[in-house]
């Protein structure tokens, strides 16, 4: 038996340390297991490495993600590296 073949061009998505999750559900896993525990950990607003910090895996991530269960986004600019980037541009 051969082994499944990936999609063409289908890789799984990498998020940064400093991405930021938004749960959208409440717990969805089946009480009691390991993922069910895990979920748990989630917080809104906390980073990746928070997560993974917390106890979270980076796979976690990715099916929770591929469910509808939470988000990932890239976290907006600093405003110091804003304003850095202002006054370089004015001089």
């Amino acid at each position: 038996m051969s082994p499944t073949k990936p999609l063409d061009g289908w890789r799984p998505p990498e998020f940064g340390d400093d991405f930021v999750i938004r749960v959208l559900v409440a717990n969805p896993k089946k009480p009691g297991t390991a993922a069910w525990h895990r979920f748990n950990l989630y917080r809104d607003k906390m980073t990746i490495r928070q997560a993974l910090d917390a106890g979270l895996w980076r796979a976690d991530f990715r099916f929770d993600v591929a469910r509808g269960f939470i988000v990932i986004a890239v976290p907006r600019p600093r405003r110091a590296a804003k304003a850095a980037k202002a006054t370089e541009a004015a001089a």
